[in-house]
């Protein structure tokens, strides 16, 4: 079984390595970027203002979340593709 972790774990991971032979991970989902990362008792953080937890990418430092994130990256493409007449 994989480590027992300080963090939820949303799902399971089993890697097989040619070199490292099986490895297993909690994952976890990272609540502002959508990311599928390993836990360990160092990896991630959990957003003060959100109370969720976050991939720990520098990314994910400011507390947008997932839906609103992509609310903003579909405005963005919504204007670049704008048709000015």
């Amino acid at each position: 079984m994989g480590k027992v972790t300080l963090l939820r774990p949303k799902g399971y991971a089993i890697v097989v390595d040619p070199v490292k032979g099986v490895l297993e991970y909690d994952t976890g989902k990272c609540c502002h970027c959508g990311r599928i990362y390993p836990q360990s008792k160092h990896a991630g953080t959990t957003c003060i203002k959100c109370c969720a937890d976050t991939c720990g990418h520098p990314d994910c430092d400011f507390c947008i979340p997932e839906e609103k994130r992509f609310d903003m990256q579909e405005k963005a493409a919504r204007q670049k593709n704008k048709i000015i007449i």
